[in-house]
């Protein structure tokens, strides 16, 4: 489940629980993608070739009809929120792809736009063109995994969750597993 589905869970739960959620002394979340999402062939590794669909569960729209109904700037806004260098460029080409009638379908035809977009970039100074490549085809999937999955809402509301819930002095301790979801946690 998401986050803002933990009250309804724990009022559903309550005896159970022996009222454990009023209050608490600490609260551990782990931000990462569970073995079992990657291997539910929805898109979520960028090196298989499974639908583009991302969701973590059943529930809102997958990724590949965003790519293929969203306005431009909508899209924009998405992968630059994800951190996305070019990402006018790239969701140029994938407007482009939609007059083609070639829409992005699964997780390997979003690699290659996105590795096609990008090739020779350098669009992370320091770095070799590959290693800028790689990173830059990460954010992609990460900014798109994260919009379909509306998780930067999501952990809105588990801090404002933790802040009623959390007895005073105790710790909410967060993992997180890439730089732009620190980004986005801040």
């Amino acid at each position: 489940g998401k986050f803002s589905d933990i009250p309804t869970i724990a009022a559903e739960n309550k005896e159970k629980l022996n009222n454990w959620f009023s209050a608490c002394d600490g609260i551990l979340v782990d931000f990462g993608v569970s073995n079992s999402q990657l291997q539910s062939c929805k898109g979520f590794c960028v090196g298989e070739n499974s639908p583009l669909d991302l969701r973590m569960d059943d529930d809102g729209i997958p990724a590949h009809k965003i790519l293929l109904y969203s306005e431009m700037d909508t899209l924009i806004k998405i992968m630059k929120a994800g951190g996305v260098k070019n990402a006018k460029g790239l969701v140029t080409d994938i407007i482009e792809r939609r007059y083609l009638r070639n829409h992005i379908q699964t997780s390997e035809d979003l690699y290659e736009l996105s590795r096609h977009c990008f090739s020779g970039s350098d669009a992370f100074s320091g770095l070799n063109c590959e290693t800028s490549l790689r990173i830059n085809i990460s954010r992609v999937f990460l900014a798109l995994r994260m919009f379909v999955n509306n998780e930067l809402n999501e952990m809105k509301f588990l801090i404002k969750l933790a802040e009623t819930v959390l007895n005073q002095g105790s710790r909410l301790v967060v993992v997180l597993h890439s730089r732009k979801e620190e980004d986005y946690f801040r």
